[in-house]
């Protein structure tokens, strides 16, 4: 436990706030209907060059989901489908409350969706879990075949972690979290900005 220590501090201290520190700045309580002008989503390539999968489906989906913590840890979730069709839910600790529908270009969903088939979600077991407490966790639902055939589901907390013991998030995995979130822009809906500008938690 003690070689543990450390390793709780930090992710602790990088995954959100404790709940002792309050935001610097509330959140709109207001659902909106539009799509923040800064939801600029992230160029993607697909993650190996050797692997080039079949075009998605529309009826595809990657569903992201990331939940509160013992703090101000956002919670929401995030569906990209294989036409571009989008779909953020904004929960707590979030800038944009309720539910928000969008598009992104097919060019950047087929990319995103490469990268998921390339990573070889059938693999990944069903959690990657830490024994530690007051995280968020992550879940990934992969379902590229989008026929109502049981889809890849994933839950992975603390997100990201890297324990050594056998159990670490797959680093693809990882990256797919990451990917989803960039490809629609989702820190314009879930980041709060303070007097200077900067990103801060959001109020429930």
């Amino acid at each position: 436990m003690r070689r543990l220590a450390p390793l709780l501090g930090l992710l602790l201290a990088g995954s959100c706030r404790t709940i002792g520190d309050p935001p610097r700045q509330a959140a709109p309580t207001t659902a909106t209907s539009s799509v923040p002008p800064a939801a600029v989503g992230a160029k993607l390539t697909p993650s190996s060059a050797s692997c080039s999968p079949p075009r998605q489906p529309s009826s595809a989906r990657l569903i992201l989901e990331r939940t509160v913590c013992y703090g101000y840890c956002p919670d929401y979730t995030i569906e990209i489908h294989g036409d571009g069709q989008t779909i953020f839910e904004g929960r707590k600790f979030v800038r944009v409350h309720g539910r928000v529908t969008g598009r992104i270009p097919q060019a950047q969903v087929d990319a995103l969706f490469a990268k998921a088939a390339c990573a070889h979600p059938e693999k990944w077991k069903s959690e990657y879990m830490w024994p530690v407490t007051d995280n968020p966790t992550a879940v990934v639902t992969v379902d590229l075949a989008g026929d109502g055939s049981p889809p890849t589901v994933v839950h992975d907390y603390p997100p990201c972690h890297e324990t050594h013991d056998g159990n670490d998030t797959p680093g693809e995995l990882c990256e797919l979290e990451k990917a989803i979130d960039d490809a629609l822009g989702s820190s314009a809906y879930v980041e709060c900005a303070t007097p200077d500008g900067g990103p801060t938690y959001c109020a429930p």
